[in-house]
């Protein structure tokens, strides 16, 4: 790593208004149950009186190919890939478009206006186009997201099934009920308190690196050692994260192998790639495994 390990903390409504995001496709999919959601909600709520709130780390990095004007191929500003933090920005966009739609509803424009500008949408000032803050890079689920953000309406039921589509519904349509609940005593109250905090009290520690590989080795090091991920999942950032242009090519050869075990048998497909590992170069230790294939930078 060729820079300290340096993490700013700022405020949800800072970080969101002055960047854009993209949830690239190497990242583990959005995977929040009713119970994380619950949880994540029962927690912002039970703070919301408090001075502030911290959401823990986020880790981004800057996309490897802009055009020369510092923009994507979409003609876009530069987004920030997010390599680690996606589940809560995900949700916390969510959020915040629930508090926008009863804002609309109740008739609080001023109060909408400012949570769609610092969290759902920016403009590009030469077109008055709206350029979504989040953008998943998975098209399906992408259109759902957005579909989502633009009007308050889940496109899915919940429940329909386990894609990544599905679970965004789910969580839509529980902070949906979750806050419509909330808000029954003192509608116009609540709305200011939670537009208060969400934008101003609620934090993030933020590592951003110019350097992809610098900001993957801060995840690798923060996931490693806790219980996020399986070894399935970093496996797969890690060769996807290394793929370059054939990025996308790499990502659908490996959601085939993939979709070949189910659900329950992820140590499975962990098993399967320790066999070929084996069989091309010799035996390695399933604890060993993901630090094999990283050093060998496949």
């Amino acid at each position: 790593m060729d820079t300290p390990l340096n993490a700013s903390a700022n405020n949800a409504g800072a970080i969101f208004s002055n960047n854009t995001f993209e949830i690239p496709r190497f990242q583990r999919e959005y995977s929040w149950t009713p119970e994380e959601i619950t949880d994540f909600w029962t927690d912002l709520r039970g703070s919301l009186d408090s001075e502030s709130y911290f959401l823990g780390l986020i880790i981004l990095t800057r996309p490897q190919h802009v055009d020369g004007n510092g923009g994507n191929q979409d003609g876009e500003a530069e987004r920030k890939q997010v390599v680690d933090g996606q589940q809560r920005l995900i949700t916390l966009s969510l959020l915040a478009n629930a508090i926008y739609h009863e804002a609309i509803a109740s008739d609080r424009k001023a109060l909408a206006d400012r949570i769609q500008a610092s969290f759902l949408r920016s403009i590009d000032y030469e077109t008055d186009a709206q350029i979504p803050r989040v953008r998943l890079s998975e098209a399906s689920d992408d259109l759902t997201f957005q579909t989502i953000l633009a009007t308050g309406q889940a496109p899915l039921q919940d429940g329909e099934d386990e894609s990544v589509s599905a679970k965004i519904v789910a969580s839509h349509n529980l902070l949906s009920r979750l806050l419509s609940a909330d808000l029954r005593a003192d509608p116009f109250k609540r709305l200011g308190k939670w537009t208060d905090f969400i934008i101003n009290r609620l934090y993030f520690a933020v590592f951003l690196h110019h350097s992809p590989d610098a900001a993957y080795q801060v995840y690798e090091v923060v996931n490693t050692r806790g219980k996020d991920l399986n070894t399935a999942d970093l496996l797969k950032n890690f060769i996807l994260s290394q793929a370059g242009l054939e990025q996308d090519v790499q990502y659908e050869r490996w959601q085939a192998i993939a979709r070949r075990f189910t659900t329950e048998g992820t140590n499975n497909f962990v098993q399967y790639i320790r066999h070929v590992v084996t069989v091309n170069s010799g035996y390695v230790l399933p604890r060993d495994l993901y630090t094999f294939i990283a050093a060998r930078k496949v």
